[in-house]
């Protein structure tokens, strides 16, 4: 019972530290694309670029948190041995919602698997509608 609460307590502050993440990279974005010097259609692709590296980040994020969650004996992975290059591939697939199936978490850590894979469902809708917006602002018209 106490790890489960461990475990919630530690998934709520990942999840907190993503969409904090993902809210100041959407306001930076929103605030200066307006006044970048760039061409219209680079703009949107500064978007795509910056997006995609919010996205990896926020699966370091629930790597790294998951990595400690292991070391402390929370869960583990089954199907994996434990080092930085497994996490964070579990961490990629579980938050883009791919899932393989090659690795499995085990214990209390099925709880933040859950949960990450639904933020990350939530994030990168999030992106795709702001990805939207700044394509209708700076499609239609070219420099």
């Amino acid at each position: 019972m106490i790890a489960n609460l461990i475990v919630v307590a530690a998934t709520s502050l990942l999840v907190l530290v993503s969409i904090g993440m993902h809210f100041e990279v959407l306001r930076a974005l929103s605030a200066k694309l307006p006044r970048s010097r760039l061409p219209r259609r680079f703009r949107v692709g500064l978007v795509i670029v910056v997006a995609v590296a919010t996205h990896i980040a926020e699966s370091l994020v629930f790597a790294l948190g998951i990595g400690l969650l292991i070391q402390a004996g929370y869960g583990e992975i089954a199907g994996a041995d434990l080092n930085a290059r497994d996490v964070v591939y579990f961490s990629i697939t579980t938050y883009t919602s791919l899932g393989y199936g090659d690795l499995v978490p085990v214990g209390a850590l099925r709880i933040l698997c859950g949960v990450e894979a639904l933020t990350g469902l939530v994030l990168i809708a999030w992106t795709a509608s702001f990805t939207y917006v700044e394509m209708q602002r700076y499609w239609r018209t070219e420099d």
